[in-house]
């Protein structure tokens, strides 16, 4: 009976992991484009973030995708984590990564500016 039950934990994961990968791929193909990157390195990206922000993996890759859809920053605490795994310059595309300043003086969001 333990078995039974511990099988049904196991497949109701799994199902959740098949519902939410679409968004964290998303999620992985909106870094590849704001941070020239190849797929891995977007993948570890967002786990860095995800583990650094105490937040789930599917939660960041909603926040990332809403306002990257919307044209909204990133929350500070995103943007920063994302900068802290991100190297310099990527995939030997000869492109920097974004640089991260706040929108005016008054407004304390990051932009993203390449």
């Amino acid at each position: 009976m333990d078995r039974i039950v511990a099988l049904e934990d196991h497949v109701a994961h799994l199902q959740l992991a098949l519902d939410n990968r679409p968004l964290i791929e998303h999620a992985v193909g909106m870094i590849m484009l704001l941070m020239p990157c190849t797929e891995d390195i977007a993948f570890a990206a967002l786990r860095h973030v995800s583990q650094n922000t105490n937040r789930k993996l599917r939660d960041v890759a909603a926040l990332i995708t809403e306002a990257a859809s919307a044209g909204r920053p990133l929350a500070a605490d995103l943007m920063a984590a994302l900068h802290e795994v991100m190297p310099p310059q990527v995939s030997g595309s000869g492109r920097r990564s974004p640089v991260v300043r706040p929108a005016s003086a008054s407004d304390t969001r990051p932009t993203v500016t390449s």
